[in-house]
């Protein structure tokens, strides 16, 4: 027998939120999650907005200090910023109900906690594909404490960087990845692997030539890498070429 309250439960409830313009076209969303945790699917409105990827913050993470849940959304479309800005409101497609988000509020990014950084940190990162890596792109620049802090395991494989820079690399074993992530000179570039050729033999290498899409080309031996594939992503270890004999 279908209860009368079913109906009820399909509604579209209403939430207070707030966005953060990156650039004109790029925008986070945070809003207050319920214990029912409705996963996010799709923007129903402003029209042309896309939801490129999302992740919940302050699930009980070690540092959250008791932090309510929250959801954090990237969303981009032409003038997205503007577009919420006028609507003043964000209507989202969920697993659970549809949900109403208003948005008066427009800051800074820099108002996220460091625990939604580190979540918004692993869900852009492992978001990064050629479809995305446009906008997602745009989000370094403020992930950029996380991502310096992210730790290099000494089970990661190694990077091998021939010269100053960093437009030919050599990676042990013979995954490759999608783009790569690199730090030197001070700043970050993203660069994607435009060929791959793997070396015979017993050691495996792959030689990847790298294409930067993002920043400035490393001018010097890049001293950070993080690998992002279509499966997430994961850091390298860096070395030096050996010396020619």
């Amino acid at each position: 027998m279908t209860s009368l309250a079913e109906p009820a439960a399909q509604a579209a409830r209403r939430v207070g939120g707030e966005i953060w313009p990156i650039t004109d076209h790029v925008v986070v969303c945070r809003y207050p999650v319920s214990t029912s945790l409705p996963i996010p699917l799709a923007v129903l409105a402003p029209g042309g907005l896309d939801l490129v990827t999302w992740t919940f913050a302050g699930m009980g993470e070690a540092g959250s200090g008791g932090q309510a849940p929250v959801a954090l959304l990237v969303l981009a479309g032409p003038d997205a910023a503007t577009a919420l800005r006028e609507a003043g409101e964000l209507a989202l497609a969920t697993h659970f109900h549809d949900l109403a988000i208003a948005v008066p509020r427009s800051g800074t990014a820099q108002a996220l906690t460091a625990v939604e950084r580190e979540a918004l940190c692993v869900a852009v990162l492992s978001a990064i594909v050629p479809e995305t890596v446009g906008p997602l792109s745009k989000l370094l620049p403020m992930l950029r404490p996380v991502i310096d802090a992210l730790p290099v395991p000494e089970t990661a494989p190694e990077l091998t960087v021939s010269g100053e820079g960093a437009s030919t690399v050599t990676l042990a074993g013979f995954s490759v990845p999608n783009y790569l992530l690199l730090r030197g000179d001070g700043d970050l570039s993203c660069a994607r692997v435009a060929s791959a050729r793997v070396r015979p033999g017993g050691d495996v290498r792959t030689d990847l030539t790298l294409d930067t899409v993002w920043g400035r080309p490393c001018g010097t031996r890049p001293d950070r890498a993080i690998l992002l594939t279509e499966a997430g992503f994961s850091t390298a270890r860096i070395v030096a070429a050996p010396a020619p004999r």
